[in-house]
């Protein structure tokens, strides 16, 4: 009986394992009312199918008080891009409540930690008749490319670096730069995080975008690599930070300058961007040729702790220095 429950158990977690749960509005229209409610549907890659998936809503209620119960969509085919996107094909079930038809529509995707679902239920011949809408077609422009940084007035090697950029309700743009850290040293990255900046004005020019906005409010949040350390990030979110933007961005090409004034840090996304800025960086050498020294949370020092100190060369190569 024991190796019963085991065998059981083992199997409840490799359920767990492949589900994805999400939570977003759930927007239903029935007899002409429209009505919304928080709503979690997990979706489910079918273990060794190429592409299959498994969509379940939980208690589902329509007209606020009629119970469908669970909603269960099995095998549904769906569609990976380079994207990263997971588009999903028409598919129809047949449910037990009045023997209802739910067809899950063409244009229902996911990415990351977004759902996008478009359902139709019918049932006694189409005389109930219910449009569902799960979450938003709104998702986020991804963008990878090159970034420079420059922290306490360094400029550090590019390095590769994500930005995602949504558009709002209001038309303006949440603007996102994933996993921000600074490599102070060869292996040693500072993390900061995840930083977002909302209410970025966006102007459309000649098919081009323009962004900008001014000592705009920075939320951090912990980045999601392993192995480093986002303390120095989460140190920084206690401060109330503030951004200045500018740039722009086309459907395949953002160019864009983050600028962190308190915490000493700017940032310039983006290959054309990058050209431009290199061209313009004027590095002032050290006059008294001594070496910059930061310790591991990035603070620049005036001579080396006790400790493991990281120290930039006037070469611009880094090195950890142990100080007994």
């Amino acid at each position: 009986m024991r190796k019963l429950f085991t065998i059981v158990a083992m199997a409840v977690m490799a359920l767990a394992v492949n589900a994805k749960e999400f939570t977003d509005n759930l927007t239903v229209v029935y007899d002409g009312e429209t009505t919304t409610q928080t709503q979690k549907i997990t979706v489910e890659e079918v273990e060794g199918s190429d592409g299959l998936y498994n969509i379940s809503i939980a208690d589902f209620v329509f007209g606020g008080m009629v119970s469908v119960g669970d909603i269960n969509l099995t095998n549904v085919k769906g569609d990976s891009d380079t994207e990263g996107f997971v588009t999903f094909e028409r598919t129809q079930t047949t449910i037990s409540f009045m023997n209802a038809t739910v067809t899950l529509n063409e244009g229902s995707r996911m990415k990351g930690d977004k759902l996008y679902l478009d359902l139709d239920i019918s049932a006694l011949e189409e005389i109930i008749k219910v449009d569902v809408i799960f979450g938003d077609n709104n998702f986020p422009k991804e963008y990878t490319d090159k970034m420079i940084v420059t922290f306490n007035g360094t400029n550090f090697d590019p390095m590769s670096a994500t930005i995602n950029i949504q558009q709002q309700t209001d038309g303006k743009y949440t603007l996102q730069l994933k996993n921000f850290m600074i490599e102070l040293a060869p292996g040693y990255s500072m993390g900061i995080g995840n930083i977002t900046v909302k209410d970025v004005a966006g102007e459309d020019v000649d098919g081009t975008t323009k962004l900008t906005v001014s000592d705009q409010a920075v939320e951090i949040t912990e980045g999601d690599v392993e192995g480093v350390d986002w303390s120095f990030g989460q140190q920084l979110a206690q401060a109330n930070l503030k951004a200045t933007i500018s740039g722009e961005m086309t459907d395949d090409k953002l160019n864009v300058k983050i600028d962190l004034p308190a915490a000493e840090v700017s940032v310039l996304f983006g290959s054309d961007y990058i050209a431009a800025g290199i061209d313009n960086v004027t590095v002032t050498p050290n006059a008294s040729g001594v070496d910059e020294i930061y310790d591991l949370s990035g603070r620049k020092l005036n001579e080396m702790q006790k400790g493991i100190n990281i120290v930039r060369k006037a070469d611009g190569t880094t090195v950890k220095v142990l100080k007994k």
